[in-house]
């Protein structure tokens, strides 16, 4: 038998199931551990806030902002890992590397980037149509 390439062909496939039962595991004891303290604060008598109306701390349109220009900056990476990688040799092997080796990381990589990007501007713009109009005050 070759050990070598059955434990390849377990870490391949095992390896991704691993990774989704410990983060489900992790959000199942995290669920758990919620409703544990939701019924020792009803004991108590405590009054608890709504779970599902609560508000997240930055907006989303600032975290879509955040990630799409990260992304964008991020996608040339790709280019210069190609370059540091290649050992090139002249003119032509830097054409071969930037278009075969990199072009479609880094296009997809600013793809993604780009939408997000366009994505947060446009919540941006949704919230502050959709904000209701502040009284006059009195002057």
């Amino acid at each position: 038998m070759d050990w070598e390439g059955m434990l390849a062909i377990l870490l391949i496939f095992g390896g991704p199931i691993l990774v989704v039962f410990v983060v489900c595991l992790f959000r199942f004891l995290k669920s758990r551990m919620q409703h544990k303290e939701i019924l020792a604060a009803i004991e108590k008598g405590v009054a608890i806030p709504d779970l599902r109306t609560a508000k997240p701390l930055i907006p989303r349109w600032i975290t879509n902002i955040a990630l799409g220009i990260a992304l964008i900056v991020l996608s040339p990476a790709f280019v210069l890992h190609g370059i540091g990688t290649s050992g090139m040799k002249g003119l032509e092997s830097l054409k071969t590397v930037l278009i075969y080796n990199t072009a479609f990381p880094t296009l997809i990589c600013f793809s993604i980037g780009l939408f997000f990007l366009i994505r947060g501007l446009l919540l941006r713009k949704h919230e502050k149509d959709n904000q209701p109009p502040k009284p006059p005050t009195a002057g």
